[in-house]
């Protein structure tokens, strides 16, 4: 009887070890973030086996953690007004991969990440994959955009679409593109 108790604890035993190196996590258990009181925060992410991907202390705004899918996790943080001063970082908790910052993310669009982007007195929306930056996508060119600080007002994913709503010209009309993916 007892040798039978000890063989039925210790498939009990195998069982819990190896349900937690089959996927099976809640990726909400692997961030955390910290009100310091002082008007300060900290954060961590953890992948699923419970090493750290990325951490920071006292950052002076609180992040956001954003759960994009079973696997993937973003923080932002933003520093200011407007989405040109909000950098985001992605985790992917089941293998370990952590993504480069992105500045002025729209959002996501299945594995890649949308962002706008300025350069050379240029505005464009690219579409790229999250943790391979070679694996450039698409980026458009938003035409007559308004002098403003941030043009891009609105983003929307749908089906195969992405919409982006940005001002236009010198009376900021607002102007909707559509991005076929």
């Amino acid at each position: 009887m007892k040798k039978r108790l000890i063989i039925l604890c210790l498939i009990k035993v195998l069982i819990l070890i190896f349900s937690g190196c089959n996927g099976n996590y809640d990726i909400n258990q692997l961030y955390k973030i910290t009100d310091n009181g002082n008007f300060t925060h900290d954060y961590v992410i953890k992948d699923r086996y419970d090493n750290i991907l990325i951490s920071d202390k006292n950052v002076s705004r609180e992040p956001k953690v954003n759960v994009i899918n079973e696997d993937l996790l973003s923080v932002s943080v933003q520093t200011g007004t407007g989405i040109s001063t909000r950098w985001t970082i992605y985790c992917d908790v089941n293998s370990g991969d952590v993504s480069d910052t992105y500045y002025s993310v729209l959002g996501e669009y299945a594995e890649n990440v949308v962002f706008a982007n300025y350069d050379n007195g240029r505005h464009s929306v690219i579409i790229q994959d999250i943790f391979n930056k070679g694996e450039y996508l698409k980026e458009v060119v938003l035409e007559d955009v308004s002098e403003t600080v941030d043009p891009i007002v609105d983003y929307v994913k749908f089906d195969d679409k992405i919409k982006i709503v940005y001002l236009r010209g010198n009376n900021f009309l607002e102007t909707e593109l559509i991005i076929e993916m």
